[in-house]
């Protein structure tokens, strides 16, 4: 299960069931539509930028009992991770590698523990709705957090010069997309 955290009413993705394997490799695709500039519990435009900036990706990893077992336990969750999203806007190719998950100790439920990992790649589809974000975000007034990180990334407009406020808002509602793909997962070793 994914969450866009960063999406307020974005719903949650799932992959399909992968039977009968310790470690899944759910080849999962999906894109995600994204407005550059929306207006999130206030009258102040919120910008994709300023979100993805704070925002984070919630996995969550689920065994699902075959139809054969006996119990009625239903679905167990394995494990979650929570990813920052913050390198969809410094890094070209997004955010790409693995990921821990992690569950509760059950030896110690303050505590928490590796279970696994899971490889996941998520990206704008194209270099130039990234740039296209970031001048929406500029033209709202947002200021990245590290600015050496982001300052390469604010290009100037079409026209040369750099965006101007107020300009995002011609279409605010112009949607762009994250595309999000291949998810593997691997069990850690667990002795005991």
């Amino acid at each position: 299960m994914l969450k866009p955290a960063f999406l307020k009413n974005e719903t949650i993705r799932k992959t399909h069931c992968v039977p009968r394997s310790f470690a899944p490799d759910y080849h999962h695709h999906f894109e995600l539509s994204c407005p550059l500039v929306g207006y999130h519990d206030s009258e102040s435009p919120v910008s994709l930028a300023s979100l993805l900036a704070a925002g984070q990706l919630e996995l969550e990893i689920w065994h699902r009992p075959s139809p054969e077992d006996s119990s009625d336990a239903g679905d167990i969750l394995l494990g979650r991770t929570k990813i920052a999203t913050q390198d969809l806007l410094t890094r070209t190719t997004g955010l790409n590698g693995w990921y821990p998950i992690t569950s509760l100790d059950p030896l110690n439920r303050n505590a928490s523990v590796n279970v696994g990992a899971i490889e996941l790649s998520a990206a704008f589809t194209s270099r130039q709705d990234l740039e296209l974000a970031l001048r929406a975000a500029k033209s709202v007034s947002w200021q990245p957090p590290s600015i050496s990180d982001l300052s390469r990334l604010l290009v100037p407009d079409s026209l040369g010069g750099s965006a101007t406020p107020g300009s995002a808002h011609h279409h605010p509602q112009c949607d762009h997309s994250l595309r999000h793909h291949h998810q593997r997962l691997v069990p850690e070793t667990i002795s005991g």
